[in-house]
């Protein structure tokens, strides 16, 4: 097992920049570095499209985030960031983060 396997992980998902058929590709190729102890995916989940990306998260045992859309804001964005700063300086133990979204 090399160094980098042993790296404690944090993931933070963009559900509305993400299709759930990649989900279990991606997080596969995360968990090669290491283990992850916060996966979170940010989405509105009241929304019927995200139905099929909530199931799937679930099923990897994805926390799932709502956040409600705001007109004209990026309030997925904006809470993924938040919620990633906030891990970030309290959380000293984590050593890689990963941002998974296409924008």
């Amino acid at each position: 097992m090399t160094e980098c396997q042993n790296d404690i992980i944090a993931v933070f998902i963009d559900g509305d920049n993400i299709s759930y058929k990649y989900l279990t590709t991606i997080l596969n190729e995360i968990k090669t570095y290491g283990r992850i102890v916060i996966n979170n995916i940010y989405c509105d989940w009241s929304i019927k499209q995200n139905d099929n990306l909530r199931q799937t998260s679930i099923n990897l045992g994805i926390s799932n985030c709502h956040c409600d859309k705001i007109s004209g804001k990026n309030s997925t964005d904006i809470k993924l960031i938040v919620d990633l700063m906030k891990t970030l300086y309290t959380m000293n133990h984590i050593s890689l983060y990963y941002i998974v979204t296409s924008d």
